[in-house]
């Protein structure tokens, strides 16, 4: 397995800078970035049709957003017919590091990890970096 980054992003501020950072820190290390994406039933692969017919393009859409940011980055596109977590602990098998982001403080709480990145912790087995969104 070709070494690389792994990060889940999920639309959320801190996911997205976590998948930035993972971004990042894949282009200085020459490793590829996977980004998995869990969809609960991913349709077959349609043949040379626009997004729009595309029942798979919302999962896809974070992988074709990292290739246009980072084009001299390998992106591994994984839609994984599971949860959340299930997904990205799968997809981080292998990685250097598993990439998560924190939740910002807000009214003086401490931060915190989401729900996917939470659970997806103890199962992991690589090293983890958990980047702040602020």
């Amino acid at each position: 397995m070709q070494p690389a980054t792994t990060v889940g992003p999920d639309g959320s501020p801190e996911s997205l800078a976590a998948a930035r950072w993972a971004a990042g820190e894949a282009e200085n290390r020459g490793l590829t970035l996977r980004l998995p994406h869990a969809w609960p039933l991913p349709a077959p692969e349609p043949a040379h049709v626009t997004a729009e017919v595309d029942q798979n393009y919302r999962a896809k859409r974070p992988v074709h957003t990292a290739q246009k940011e980072y084009p001299q980055v390998e992106v591994a596109d994984s839609v994984r017919p599971a949860g959340p977590v299930k997904a990205v602990v799968q997809a981080a098998e292998g990685s250097a590091p598993l990439v998560v982001g924190r939740r910002a403080h807000r009214h003086g709480v401490a931060p915190r990890l989401g729900p996917v990145a939470h659970p997806a912790l103890p199962r992991g087995r690589c090293p983890v970096a958990v980047v702040p969104h602020d």
